[in-house]
């Protein structure tokens, strides 16, 4: 199991354990928190995208900028502007990586 969710009274929504994610096997492993946050426009940042023609329109031009640059990759959630699951996301970030 790669994720615990803890809807309960505990600062953290959830923990994932990255390597059951990627199927690796290593004495040694990474742990990330999840600790919730409201999204309050023009203080801080949604944690997902928000597909709107507006931000449609905010995102090409980084994207065009990108792909002058062969050392900058863009991906995950807001770099794909897609909703991802976590395990979506590890999958999309291991394909792009291995097609380098």
């Amino acid at each position: 199991m790669a994720q615990v969710n803890y809807p309960g009274d505990v600062p953290f929504t959830r923990i994932t354990e990255m390597k059951h994610l990627t199927g690796q096997s290593h004495p040694l492993t990474t742990l990330v928190y999840e600790y919730p946050e409201p999204h309050v426009p023009g203080v801080n940042d949604p944690y997902y995208p928000i597909p709107q023609d507006e931000t449609r329109t905010l995102l090409q031009p980084y994207l065009d900028a990108a792909a002058e640059r062969p050392d900058v990759v863009i991906c995950g959630r807001l770099g794909d502007y897609r909703y991802y699951n976590m395990d979506q996301a590890v999958g999309a970030a291991l394909a792009r990586f291995r097609n380098l």
